[in-house]
């Protein structure tokens, strides 16, 4: 009779308490009074049944590393008494802040979603020139060495975002509930992909059955810890049916929610429609620009660079953008190339459905429907897709 691994829901507590003694642990927990699920550090969660492994998160996983501000140097003018017209700027990066980043203890997410580690491979891609050489090891890898010694360009420009991308161990659970909204299998994607977790779990009602350890270097003193609290048992015929009943189940609603598309079809259509004015206006016409759901898009990564200034002092920092923003656009001659809403709006969904596919043969959009859940106007990306394709409903 073959074994299975698991781990019982009732040693999580003390899985998840060894952990946080030599990693920073987070784990999906729901506020009683917003009813937001979000990653909360464990030392603050005070109840072991607080903690969520049904639903998906409000706001993912993005700012773990790709945080909503972060710092890129501060600026001092200098001038010079005895040449008043004289003005120098003295740059200085933050030692501190970048020594803590250094320092800092590896962060393990707890009972993430397949959605979320898709949208972090995807950054991957963008900033680490990330394909799937790991294979499905789940290994963040970060950017190939291009010179014999020192950094390469990549290492150079997201030197932060690769820190804080290696120090992410993620421990995924697959979805056995699927809510309106999901729709991972139609964009490529699958209830239980654990193909860029470094643990994959599915939950079995009294246990978690282990589906994917990764060989990732990094992770391994992590996985010896999650070791220490499995266990194998022997599995039936029956386990092995339910199993595949799960599976089935979860694929079954994703595509009821919405039917698989063909990427290389949309992404030809789009363009194909993309000067069609009448199209857009109509599909765009109860946006209303407040970009909620570019916050919470696992895979959205526009910023603007700003600068704060004091006197003399000041900082130059980055902090999230959102392409549906009229001032995102907005050039210093005062003309606009996205003047309207539905110039924004569209370049919203071609980001997700064309530009990327033409780039890298792959969707930008995960399927989380995270977009449809916080939108105030009810605006479906799906119904986007949906009237340019020509089909008229999901």
């Amino acid at each position: 009779m073959p074994e299975t691994l698991i781990l019982k829901k009732n040693k999580i507590w003390d899985f998840l308490e060894k952990c946080s003694k030599e990693f920073d642990v987070y784990a999906p927990v729901e506020n009683k009074e917003t009813g937001i699920i979000d990653l909360i550090d464990f030392k603050n969660i005070e109840k072991k049944d607080e903690i969520n492994f049904k639903e998906k998160l409000k706001k993912g996983i993005k700012h773990f590393v790709l945080p909503a501000t972060e710092k890129i140097f501060n600026f001092e003018y200098i001038k010079d008494v005895n040449d008043p017209e004289s003005i120098k700027i003295s740059l200085t990066t933050d030692t501190d802040e970048k020594a803590i980043l250094r320092q800092g203890r590896k962060k393990i997410l707890f009972g993430v979603k397949p959605c979320d580690t898709a949208g972090v491979r995807r950054l991957d891609i963008i900033f680490a020139d990330e394909t799937d050489k790991s294979g499905n090891s789940g290994s963040f890898t970060g950017p190939e060495d291009n010179v014999a010694s020192g950094k390469n360009k990549k290492e150079e420009q997201f030197e932060n975002y690769l820190k804080r991308r290696k120090d992410l161990l993620l421990i995924t659970i697959g979805c056995v509930d699927i809510f309106p909204d999901c729709f991972c299998s139609s964009v490529g994607g699958h209830p239980f992909d654990f193909k860029y977790s470094d643990i994959g779990l599915i939950d079995m009602k009294d246990y978690f059955q282990v589906i994917k350890i990764s060989d990732n270097p990094d992770a391994q003193s992590f996985i010896e810890i999650f070791n220490e609290f499995t266990e194998k048992i022997n599995t039936s015929e029956n386990s092995e049916a339910e199993l595949k009943k799960i599976f089935k189940k979860s694929e079954s609603e994703c595509f009821s929610n919405w039917e698989r598309i063909d990427g290389h079809d949309i992404a030809a259509l789009m363009e194909k429609n993309f000067n069609d004015e009448n199209i857009w206006k109509n599909i765009s016409e109860k946006c209303i620009g407040c970009a909620a759901c570019t916050f919470v898009c696992p895979t959205c990564l526009c910023f603007s660079i700003n600068d704060e200034r004091n006197d003399l002092k000041g900082e130059r920092y980055k902090c999230w953008d959102f392409c549906t923003s009229y001032y995102y656009t907005l050039e210093a001659s005062g003309h606009n190339p996205r003047g309207e809403l539905y110039q924004r709006y569209r370049n919203k969904v071609n980001c997700k459905y064309h530009y990327y596919y033409k780039r890298k043969e792959s969707l930008y959009c995960v399927g989380c429907g995270r977009c449809i859940d916080v939108c105030p106007a009810g605006m479906d990306i799906r119904d986007a897709v949906n009237i340019i394709s020509g089909r008229s409903n999901r």
